[in-house]
């Protein structure tokens, strides 16, 4: 283990950061000196992340929304492979045996950094009537490669403004009123 000492952007002051080894193999040691999460300066300041939160959350907020999910990856993955495997799972979702409606399923998704670097959505789902939570979080569990939170959708709980915290939000291709 080295220590190694960096200088803090946010404070200019200096701190000691842990570089850690991969123990897998000597010759492929992987070494990580990216800061967690929590420690990074954000991408935009507070005002515009907050002002940009309150723009989706007016966006999504009337919605008819079913499900609120809450997906995270075992490992850390690309995000492209995460989109992928999201992608694999709203597919799975549309085929689903005890889904009640037709036609393509309507999501809106937040992705943020967990502090171990790997990356975690927050979605909400439109047009899921009759696929229970539990079953939703096992095909996530199957498919995504990690675990999920899953519970029916409460405008009251404010999940629209919550999946939009970072300002990184992605919605699907159908949208409510698409033929």
């Amino acid at each position: 283990m080295h220590k190694r000492k960096k200088k803090n952007s946010r404070a200019g002051t200096e701190r000691a950061e842990t570089v850690r080894h991969s123990a897998a193999s000597a010759s492929t040691a992987q070494m990580s000196t990216q800061a967690p999460a929590s420690d990074r300066p954000p991408d935009q300041p507070v005002e515009a992340r907050s002002e940009l939160n309150r723009a989706w959350d007016a966006l999504l907020r009337p919605c008819p929304w079913t499900l609120l999910a809450h997906l995270t990856f075992a490992d850390r993955v690309h995000p492209e492979q995460g989109a992928k495997r999201f992608s694999r799972w709203i597919a799975a979702l549309e085929h689903h045996p005890s889904r009640h409606e037709r036609g393509r399923i309507i999501w809106a998704r937040g992705a943020e950094d967990q502090d171990r670097g790997a990356v975690h959505y927050h979605a909400v789902l439109a047009r899921t009537t009759g696929i229970a939570p539990f079953a939703a979080m096992k095909l996530w569990e199957r498919i995504g490669g990690g675990s999920a939170r899953i519970v029916l959708y409460d405008a009251a709980q404010r999940g629209a403004f919550y999946i939009a915290k970072e300002g990184d939000v992605d919605v699907s291709a159908t949208w409510f009123g698409d033929a």
